[in-house]
């Protein structure tokens, strides 16, 4: 699930800009104190939105979260930042951004980052605050998306018996037992050698 904070003004999907589709998100738009979307956010806003359960991806290689931003706000002092969390507590800070985005309003930014091998309960979070003076158009989000190839497993044979006792066998002779592979890790059909 998702949610959105914020005693006053909140984060709301809106139709009137987006990268692809016809929807974004605004970090005014909705809450007690919602904007409409084109004008300005609030003084003294502190909003967030953020991905309630964590997404797996420990079994992926490769694993990127990229996302598309565009923002005008007050220089140095109203933010919009963007939090990573393996447990939806404990955030930690990936990206933080003040001032317009080069080209705005029409350009899209784009935000990447690698997460291989380090979330096995991904959770996302963003952010956005305000100083008591000064607002502009904000931050809108479009486009996120987490992408990775699923990771290899490899094979973990077992063998069973995993021990037999020939006794005494004769030169020329042979002794027939049966024995079991199962395959207990990854991997697809192939050849024991």
């Amino acid at each position: 699930g998702y949610a959105s904070g914020a005693a006053q003004a909140q984060w709301k999907d809106v139709n009137n800009t987006s990268f692809a589709g016809n929807w974004s998100l605004w970090c005014a738009g909705g809450g007690p104190q919602g904007q409409n979307y084109g004008t300005t956010y609030i003084n003294n806003m502190n909003t967030h939105i953020y991905k309630t359960t964590g997404i797996n991806v420990g079994n992926y290689s490769n694993v990127q979260f990229t996302f598309r931003i565009k923002y005008k706000t007050e220089q140095n002092y109203d933010w919009y930042r963007y939090l990573l969390s393996t447990s939806g507590a404990s955030w930690t800070l990936i990206h933080s951004q003040s001032g317009t985005t080069s080209g705005w309003p029409n350009t899209w930014q784009t935000v990447t980052s690698d997460l291989t091998g380090t979330w096995n309960a991904l959770h996302w979070r963003f952010e956005f605050t305000s100083d008591g003076s000064v607002t502009d158009e904000g931050v809108y989000l479009d486009n996120l998306e987490i992408r990775g190839d699923p990771a290899t497993q490899q094979p973990n044979f077992v063998i069973s018996p995993s021990s037999w006792n020939f006794g005494e066998v004769l030169v020329g002779q042979h002794v027939d037992k049966v024995f079991t592979i199962t395959n207990t890790g990854g991997g697809g059909p192939g050849n024991v050698e």
